[in-house]
């Protein structure tokens, strides 16, 4: 009987070993696609590192979405025209936008390097500082700090508290989170009750410390853009709520810009 010699299928393609140098079947707009699906968090972070192609997907995809976070930010800016509000509700909004631009400006002052006091932390470097400066730090201690906080030290903060969060790296963070929404009347009654018991102000405060008296300069206007919102008319509400997330959108935006701009 003759043998049959049988020989096996080929396949379409041959038989290669896979190296790093080959190319990918994969699109360049595929992989920024899911790219896309990752978001842009610390996994999108560690796909830069992968190699260069996949870096230069990421950067591809963050500058797409980028421009695409401009493009609703103009969008949605033509839609703060104050102009075209009536009259009286106007006039009352630009009053409450020039308390809020004032609060958010001694916010700005208070981190900055002065002749007494360099920098905030040397506040809390003092034991035993001047009651003007140990009242006017105190009675915003309990304006920038929760309720649950506080009940926390038996209901009652002292200089010790001070000392610490004046000398917490992330203090101003602190103050920046202590916005009108987050303040609460239990809060604010803290802050008042100090105010009246020491008689401090921020004209007092300024002879001894410029970090001090802005500070009770800006929990004096906050309180004061707070008691004005609330007073408001509920439309002029609904308009400064949609201007007061300008803020978030821009600030969303330029840390996206940042980012982009150390890849």
């Amino acid at each position: 009987m003759q043998k049959t010699n049988l020989k096996k299928p080929q396949t379409p393609f041959p038989k290669r070993r896979f190296t790093g140098k080959m190319p990918s079947m994969l699109h360049d707009g595929i992989l920024e696609m899911i790219l896309s699906y990752v978001g842009f968090n610390k996994d999108l972070y560690s796909c830069l590192f992968v190699c260069k192609r996949w870096k230069r997907c990421a950067k591809r995809y963050l500058a797409t979405l980028i421009y695409q976070k401009k493009q609703a930010f103009e969008a949605f800016k033509s839609t703060l025209d104050i102009s075209k509000l009536p009259e009286l509700e106007r006039e009352e909004i630009e009053a409450i936008l020039a308390i809020r631009k004032e609060y958010l400006t001694k916010l700005d002052l208070i981190p900055k390097h002065y002749s007494l006091f360099h920098r905030v932390s040397d506040l809390g470097r003092l034991n035993n500082p001047p009651g003007v400066i140990h009242f006017g730090i105190l009675a915003v201690m309990y304006l920038i700090t929760s309720s649950e906080e506080v009940k926390k030290y038996g209901g009652r903060l002292d200089w010790k508290f001070c000392k610490k969060r004046l000398q917490d790296k992330n203090f101003m963070q602190f103050m920046r989170r202590a916005t009108p929404e987050a303040i609460t009347k239990d809060r604010v009654d803290n802050f008042k009750s100090v105010i009246r018991a020491s008689l401090v102000t921020s004209e007092y405060l300024h002879r001894e410390s410029t970090q001090a008296a802005l500070m009770l300069e800006w929990a004096d206007k906050i309180l004061e853009y707070k008691e004005a919102v609330r007073r408001m008319l509920p439309e002029s509400q609904a308009f400064l709520k949609h201007i007061s997330s300008e803020e978030d959108k821009k600030a969303e935006l330029a840390f996206l810009e940042k980012a982009f701009s150390q890849m």
